[in-house]
């Protein structure tokens, strides 16, 4: 049996499909199951083997994990507000130092 005769069988969320290995043992993922899974073109999977049946398993990119994957930690604008401010301030500070230490020097000489 040719590579190209040989049938893979997708199971996705109880269906079956079934797609055809193509050249170089290709597979096609359906549409709705590669956007379902946010699988998109140049994205990466993992293949495993287990037993008798090759699983595939996407790997998820950071955009993907922000607007779909798990949330770990909650922030609120206002806190995001407070550090952001905590930030300008310390680099406010450190460039008004800078300034500072060069106008002595100039005063100096």
């Amino acid at each position: 049996m040719s590579d190209s005769n040989i049938l893979v069988w997708c199971m996705f969320m109880g269906l079956t499909v079934e797609v055809k290995v193509g050249r170089k043992r290709t597979i096609v993922i359906p549409k709705a199951i590669a956007e379902s899974l946010g699988i998109v073109e140049g994205g990466k999977v993992v293949l495993k083997v287990e037993k008798d049946k090759l699983i595939i398993e996407p790997i998820p990119d950071a955009i993907w994990l922000a607007l779909r994957g798990e949330k770990i930690a909650e922030i609120s604008w206002k806190e995001i507000e407070e550090i952001s401010i905590a930030e300008q301030e310390k680099y406010v500070g450190v460039v008004r130092q800078k300034a500072s230490v060069k106008e002595e020097r100039h005063v100096e000489a």
